[in-house]
C-alpha cells in the first residue's frame, strides 16, 4: 500500500484483501460534500461520500481510491494492500488543499453540551433510546472454542421448559481468547444495538465484553460493547449490552471471550433473548480516546486530565468520562462547542 499526495491524520489498520468477481482494476472517487454512497464511485460525477463506503468496498489489486482535494472525513480508513506487483493506491484528485482524514470527534453545537457546574461543561449523557427488536435469539445455538490450556464444554440445557446454553469450565486458561463462544450472524448492523440476555453462574465473574465480528481472518470487529461492572452470580438475571459500531461490514457474528475470566469449575448458563435497535441521534457517544481537544480549528486547545479536580479553566483542560462515552471541559466562561 502507498499513499500518493495525501494528508492522513488517523491511524490505519491493514487488513487482508477481499477479492470481488471483478478482475480489471478500477479507480474509485470519494467526495465528502457531494458524493453519494449509493453511487458506483467510478467517476467524479458518481463519487462515494463516506469512509464507511470505502471500507466496505471489495477492492482488488491495482485499484485506486482517490479523495477529493479540500474534503474532510472523520473516522478511520481501513486500507487494503494489494500485491507486490499491483498495489492498491489511495490518493487525491481535483485542485486545492490535500484531503484530510481525521480520527477526531465533532462536538460543535452548544446544544451538545450541558453545564454541570460553573465553568465545567459535559457532553450530553449517553442514553440511547431502545427501538424495535430486529432479532429473536431465544433459540440461538452457540459454538465453543477452547484453546491451548483451557478446556470445557458448551451444550444446550433445559429448565422449567426454557432452553439455554450451558458452558462448563474445566480449566479457564490465562488469556481471554482461550475460551470463546460464537453465536449467530447479525441480520443487520447499525451505529447502536442493544443485546439482552439472561445469565447465571455457579461461581461469580464479570462478563466484560460482547462483540459482533468476522469469523474468519482477519477477525475484524464490527460492533462491540460491555456489560459494565455486572457480576454474574448463581441467580438468573437479565443484562443489557450496548453494541456500538466500530466499522461497517457485511457479515458479523455474535461472540464473546471469557478465558482467564470465568473461574475454573464454574457452570455458566446464558440465554440470549434478542437484539434491538437503539437510537443515538441526540446522544452520540465519544468512542475515541482522543489525546487533545481543539477549539475553533486549533485556535485554542485543551489537554486531557485524569481527574475532574485537575481541570484548569484557563487552560481549557478536559477529561473523558469513564462512566459514559463523553467528555467534560473546563472553561473560563461562555458556552462551548468543540471538535
Amino acid at each position: 500500500m502507498r499513499f500518493r499526495d495525501f494528508a492522513l491524520l488517523t491511524s490505519c489498520t491493514v487488513s487482508a484483501v477481499v477479492c470481488a468477481e471483478r478482475t480489471t482494476p478500477s479507480t474509485f472517487y470519494v467526495d465528502s460534500e457531494n458524493g453519494n454512497d449509493s453511487a458506483k464511485g467510478i467517476g467524479e460525477a458518481t463519487a462515494w461520500q463516506s469512509l464507511a463506503r470505502v471500507n466496505q468496498a471489495e477492492l482488488i489489486p491495482g485499484d485506486s481510491v482517490l479523495f477529493k482535494r479540500g474534503g474532510l472525513w472523520r473516522g478511520q480508513l481501513i486500507p487494503h494492500s494489494g500485491t507486490n506487483g499491483a498495489r492498491i493506491v489511495y490518493g487525491a484528485y481535483g485542485t486545492g488543499e490535500k484531503p484530510i482524514l481525521q480520527g477526531s470527534v465533532e462536538r460543535n453545537s452548544p446544544e451538545e453540551w450541558t453545564e454541570v457546574k460553573p465553568g465545567v461543561w459535559a457532553t450530553l449523557p449517553f442514553k440511547p433510546e431502545v427501538l424495535n427488536q430486529i432479532m429473536d435469539l431465544t433459540d440461538s445455538r452457540w459454538s465453543p472454542s477452547f484453546q491451548e490450556s483451557a478446556t470445557g464444554t458448551l451444550s444446550r440445557a433445559q429448565e422449567n421448559g426454557r432452553w439455554f446454553n450451558r458452558m462448563v469450565c474445566k480449566a479457564s486458561g490465562e488469556k481471554r481468547h482461550q475460551i470463546q463462544a460464537w453465536g449467530p450472524q447479525l441480520k443487520e448492523l447499525a451505529p447502536c444495538l442493544m443485546l439482552r440476555l439472561r445469565v447465571r453462574s455457579t461461581l461469580p465473574f464479570k462478563l466484560d465484553a460482547f462483540e459482533a465480528m468476522r469469523n474468519t481472518p482477519p477477525w475484524t470487529t464490527a460492533t462491540c460493547g460491555t456489560a459494565g461492572n455486572t457480576v454474574i452470580g448463581p441467580e438468573w438475571q437479565t443484562i443489557s449490552v450496548l453494541l456500538l459500531e466500530q466499522q461497517a461490514m457485511e457479515a458479523a457474528y455474535l461472540h464473546f471471550s471469557v478465558g482467564g475470566v470465568i473461574p475454573t469449575g464454574a457452570v455458566f448458563d446464558f440465554e440470549p433473548l434478542g437484539i434491538w435497535r437503539a437510537g443515538i441521534d441526540t446522544c452520540a457517544p465519544i468512542r475515541t480516546d482522543v489525546g487533545i481537544l481543539l477549539l475553533n480549528h486549533g485556535e485554542k486547545w485543551g489537554v486531557k486530565k485524569r481527574k475532574q479536580e485537575d481541570l484548569n479553566a484557563a487552560a481549557r483542560d478536559y477529561r473523558l468520562k469513564p462512566e459514559s462515552p463523553g467528555a467534560k471541559l473546563a472553561t473560563d466562561g461562555g458556552t462551548v462547542g468543540a471538535r
